[in-house]
């Protein structure tokens, strides 16, 4: 029993310090940070700990009970080796045969005083050897009491020194741990800090953007509004000019072709008056109404060029009504592409 709790306690103490040798000290964890390291254990960044934190307090609590059952049993072996055993002893004496006379040859016999005083003898060395023995037993008594209250007292504190260890490594864990979550709360917050910060630069930067694309967009089409503009009142003129010019041209073919029909009605007029003056008596009915029917054709064709003209008037007229109202079309067209314009740059400058 005494060899198999020794190996026993052997094997436990072993395996004590070599969890205790596996366990992280306080700032073993420091070069992982934010749980970089955390994958690369078995149990885990959190269940390493427990696991071995659990197995060592197992193993620890097993080692003193062990280490206590050992001291008990070793005490219990000093105290059987030292205690004698009085009733073997008693009967040992009683075997023990006195020569009697009887039984005594004639040439070995003892005086009876000399008997008595052996006996005496015997008696008292029993006695000596008895008390010998008792104060043995109860010094080893005392000796086993006061190891194994030796032992108790080293076992209390032993016990208290393990507790007062692993309050102490309870409380390096969490001040460890305090310190890992405010470096961790540090670094979250300067994380934060940073991806603000670079938040409302991208903000400014893309507002700063935008603004710039709507006054390019809104420079573009002011300038895109101005050219089309320049570009209508240009055209507009143009066909104004052109308008303006046809109806002088008209109006000028007009008056000219009344002047050569009044001058042609006129030549052809002296022409017959004088043939009418030269044939005045033979033909004077026939002039006179030749006079009245030229005449009258004359005035039919001033009549008949007057309609053309004034119906030439009319059509410039119109051609001038429809340049003023493309004019007007291209000036509406013009506003709207403004509006057109300012509603995309409004747009652009919301978005």
């Amino acid at each position: 029993m005494y060899g198999v709790l020794l190996s026993l306690y052997l094997i436990v103490a072993i395996a004590l310090i070599g969890f205790i040798l596996l366990q992280h000290g306080k700032g073993a964890s420091m070069g992982a940070s934010f749980g970089a390291g955390a994958s690369n254990t078995v149990f885990g960044s959190v269940g390493s700990g427990n696991f071995l934190t659990h197995s060592t307090a197992v193993l620890a609590t097993l080692f003193f009970i062990i280490s206590l059952a050992i001291s008990a049993l070793y005490a219990r072996q000093d105290n059987n080796a030292g205690k004698v055993d009085f009733e073997n002893l008693q009967e040992a004496a009683d075997q023990v045969e006195v020569p009697t006379d009887k039984k005594a040859d004639a040439s070995l016999q003892v005086p009876a005083e000399k008997v008595n005083d052996v006996k005496a003898t015997v008696e008292q060395k029993a006695t000596e050897v008895k008390e010998a023995a008792e104060q043995k037993a109860t010094e080893v008594k005392e000796a086993a009491e006061q190891k194994a209250t030796e032992v108790k007292e080293a076992a209390e504190q032993k016990a208290t020194e393990v507790k007062e260890a692993a309050e102490q490594k309870a409380t390096e864990v969490k001040e460890a741990a305090e310190q890992k979550v405010a470096e961790v709360k540090e670094a979250a917050e300067q994380k934060a800090t940073e991806v603000k910060e670079a938040a409302e630069q991208k903000v400014a930067e893309v507002k700063e953007a935008a603004e710039q694309k709507a006054t390019e967009v809104k420079e573009a089409a002011e300038q895109k509004a101005a050219e089309v503009k320049e570009a209508a009142e240009q055209k507009a003129t143009e066909v104004k000019e052109a308008a303006e010019q046809k109806v002088a041209e008209v109006k000028e073919a007009a008056e000219q072709k009344a002047t050569e029909v009044k001058e042609a009605a006129e030549q052809k007029a002296a022409e017959v008056k004088e043939a009418a003056e030269q044939k005045a008596a033979e033909v004077k009915e026939a002039a006179e109404q030749k006079a009245a029917e030229v005449k009258e054709a004359a005035e039919q064709k001033a009549a008949e060029v007057k309609e053309a003209a004034e119906q030439k008037a009319a059509e410039v007229t119109a051609a001038k009504e429809a340049v003023e109202q493309k004019v007007a079309e291209a000036k509406e067209t013009v506003e709207q592409a403004e509006a057109e314009a300012k509603a995309v740059t409004e747009q652009k400058a919301t978005e």
